[in-house]
C-alpha cells in the first residue's frame, strides 16, 4: 500500500474507473479522469474535491443493478470506446456521442458537485431541484455556489493505521 501511496502521489494525472486508487488520487490532490459505466454513477461515488473529469455513461438504462443481469452488454461502454470520446479527451475539442457526458466536480454548500462540460446530462435537472430541497431544508443558500472546500476526499477516509501513512 505504501508503495501504491507514494505512485499515486507521484502522478500527474490519474485515468481510472470507480476504484480505491481513483479515491486515493483524489485525496492526495491528484486530478483524476474517470470513466464511469453501468452501476458506477459519479454523483454517488465520484471522486471527491474540485478539478476532477469524468466521462459518465448516461444511457436509459444506467445506473443498473450490479445484481442483475445487463439486458444490453456492453452497451454502456461503446460511447466511451468511439473515436469523438477519444479525441475529446486527447485534444478537449469535437462533441461527445450521445450515451457519455464530460462532468467536472467542484465543491459547494452541499459538497462535491458535478457540472457538464460536454455532452447531454438527462439527470441534471432532477438532480439541481433535489440539491436546492436540500440546501433550503439546511438554510444553506442556493447550491452551485460558494465554492465551500469544507468536505474533501480525505473527509471519507478511514483514520490512518500504517504509521499515519493516511492522514
Amino acid at each position: 500500500w505504501r508503495q501504491l501511496w507514494a505512485t499515486v502521489a507521484e502522478c500527474g494525472l490519474v485515468l481510472s474507473p470507480d476504484t480505491g486508487v481513483a479515491h486515493m488520487a483524489a485525496r492526495l490532490g491528484v486530478p483524476v479522469l474517470g470513466a464511469y459505466l453501468a452501476s458506477a454513477w459519479v454523483h454517488e461515488t465520484g471522486p471527491y474535491g474540485e478539478g476532477h473529469l469524468v466521462l459518465q455513461s448516461v444511457l436509459p438504462c444506467a445506473p443498473c443493478l450490479e445484481t442483475a443481469a445487463c439486458p444490453t452488454p456492453g452497451a454502456c461502454l461503446a460511447p466511451l470506446a468511439q473515436r469523438e470520446t477519444i479525441r475529446w479527451i486527447a485534444r478537449g475539442e469535437g462533441v461527445l456521442p450521445a450515451g457519455v457526458v464530460a462532468l467536472q466536480s467542484g465543491m459547494d454548500a452541499l459538497g462535491v458537485c458535478y457540472q457538464p462540460v460536454a455532452g447531454e446530462d438527462p439527470t441534471a435537472a432532477g438532480r439541481q431541484a433535489f440539491r436546492a430541497q436540500v440546501a433550503a431544508v439546511w438554510g444553506l443558500g442556493a447550491p452551485g455556489s460558494g465554492g465551500h472546500a469544507w468536505m474533501t476526499e480525505k473527509d471519507w477516509m478511514l483514520p490512518g493505521v500504517a504509521g499515519g501513512l493516511y492522514d
